[in-house]
C-alpha cells in the first residue's frame, strides 16, 4: 500500500469515526436520557484515562513528566477547558438540532481561526479566505432559513451552540502550540481530555446523572470513548505522517457529509434541499480552505530553483 493511498484511508477513518461519533450521542441523549453534560465528563475523563494508560503502558513513558512544571501544567489545564467548552456546546448543538447539523456548524472553525488571527495578530485575509467565508455564511443562512426569509425554522440555542463549539475549536486549536512545542501532542492532549474530564465529573457527577445504563446506551458509549475519540484522533495524527495537512484536512471535510447520512439513515432525521445545499456551501468553504495557496507554491518553486 502506498504512503498516500494510507494517509488517505487513515484520515477517511477519522472523519467516519467522528461524524458517527454526533450520532451516537444524539441516539443516547434520545433514548437514555443523557445530558450534554453527562457526555462531557464522561466521554472526556473515559478518553483521558485510554490515552493516559496508553502513554504508560505501551510507550513506557513517565505519564507524569510532561505536566511537572507549573507553566505546561497550566497550559494542558487551559487547553482542557477549551476542549470542554467545544464539546459541550457541540453536545447542547446536537441536543437542540441534530448530529449532521451540529457537524456542519462546527466545520466554521476555520473562519474561526482566520478571524482570531485578523483581530488578534493583523494577519490579512486573502481573496480565498473572503470568498469561503461568503460560502460557509451562505451555507449556514441555508440552514437556518430553509428557503423561507419569512420566518425563522431553526433552533437559536442550537445555531449558538454550534457556532460557540466552533469558536472552541478555534481556541483550542491556537492555544497550546507552545505546550505541544515543548512536550509533545500526546501528552497535551491526554492530560487535557483526563483533566478537562475531571473537573466536568464535579459539575455534572457521573453518580448522580438520572440517565438510564442499558447496552446500547453502553455501546453508545464504548463507540464514543475508543473510536469516536481516541480512534479519531489517532488515525487523523497518523495520516499526517503519511500525506500533507492539506489532504488530511480535505478527506475530514467529509465528516459533516457522513454525520448527515448516517442521522438520515439511522435515526431518521429529514434533511431538505437547503439543508442539503448549505452542508454543500461550508463543505466547499473547508475544501477550498485546505487547498495550499499557489502563490505560497510559487514562492516554494522559486526558493527550490535558485
Amino acid at each position: 500500500m502506498s504512503e498516500t493511498l494510507k494517509g488517505v484511508l487513515l484520515a477517511g477513518a477519522a472523519a467516519v469515526f467522528w461524524g458517527l461519533m454526533g450520532v451516537s450521542a444524539q441516539f443516547i441523549m434520545g433514548t437514555s436520557g443523557f445530558t450534554p453534560g453527562d457526555l462531557v465528563s464522561l466521554r472526556l475523563m473515559g478518553s483521558g484515562v485510554v490515552l493516559l494508560g496508553a502513554m504508560g503502558l505501551l510507550a513506557h513513558r513517565n505519564i507524569f513528566r510532561p505536566i511537572a512544571s507549573k507553566e505546561n501544567f497550566l497550559a494542558v489545564l487551559l487547553y482542557g477547558a477549551g476542549v470542554v467548552a467545544a464539546q459541550y456546546f457541540f453536545f447542547v448543538a446536537i441536543e437542540h438540532t441534530n448530529a449532521g447539523t451540529a457537524a456542519i456548524l462546527v466545520t466554521t472553525i476555520p473562519l474561526m481561526i482566520i478571524a482570531w488571527l485578523f483581530f488578534a495578530e493583523h494577519r490579512p485575509v486573502s481573496k480565498k479566505e473572503m470568498l469561503c467565508a461568503l460560502l460557509a455564511v451562505s451555507g449556514v443562512v441555508a440552514l437556518i432559513t430553509r428557503g423561507d426569509f419569512s420566518g425563522l425554522h431553526f433552533s437559536v440555542m442550537g445555531l449558538a451552540a454550534g457556532l460557540l463549539s466552533a469558536a472552541a475549536s478555534a481556541f483550542y486549536t491556537l492555544q497550546p502550540k507552545k505546550a505541544i512545542a515543548r512536550i509533545g501532542v500526546g501528552p497535551v492532549i491526554s492530560w487535557g481530555f483526563f483533566l478537562g474530564g475531571l473537573v466536568m465529573c464535579f459539575c455534572y457527577p457521573p453518580w448522580e446523572s438520572t440517565a438510564e445504563w442499558s447496552w446500547q446506551a453502553g455501546a453508545a458509549y464504548a463507540y464514543i470513548v475508543l473510536l469516536g475519540t481516541v480512534g479519531a484522533f489517532w488515525c487523523f495524527l497518523e495520516s499526517t505522517r503519511h500525506v500533507s495537512a492539506a489532504v488530511s484536512g480535505l478527506m475530514i471535510a467529509l465528516e459533516p457529509l457522513i454525520a448527515v447520512v448516517a442521522s438520515s439513515a439511522l435515526l431518521g432525521v429529514d434533511f431538505g434541499p437547503w439543508e442539503i445545499a448549505g452542508m454543500c456551501a461550508v463543505i466547499t468553504n473547508v475544501v477550498l480552505l485546505s487547498l495550499p495557496d499557489r502563490r505560497l507554491l510559487r514562492r516554494s518553486r522559486r526558493a527550490r530553483s535558485q
